[in-house]
């Protein structure tokens, strides 16, 4: 047992996206929120990105604080430190 790429649109993954994705819309659901990271399988998918950004207020001398900010000193192109690129 392996790995065919033919039959990759029947993969279980695939097969479960589209089931969660089909359940949502028989909800009435309006949007399906794949997360933030870039996956080529999500490009097929999708019909429009909504740009998206997460703001959070910590205590400025919280550790919590500083160890993000030295995090986006750091890794400044790590989607976490610039906020989601949709």
């Amino acid at each position: 047992m392996g790995y065919d790429p033919d039959f990759r649109a029947w993969s279980p993954g695939t097969l479960l996206l589209g089931e969660t994705i089909r359940d949502g819309c028989a909800r009435g659901d309006k949007t399906f929120d794949m997360g933030t990271d870039r996956f080529e399988y999500k490009r097929r998918w999708r019909t429009r990105t909504i740009p998206v950004s997460r703001y959070a207020h910590y205590t400025p001398c919280s550790l919590r604080t500083q160890l993000l900010r030295w995090k986006r000193f750091l890794f400044p192109e790590h989607p976490a430190a610039v906020g989601s690129k949709a």
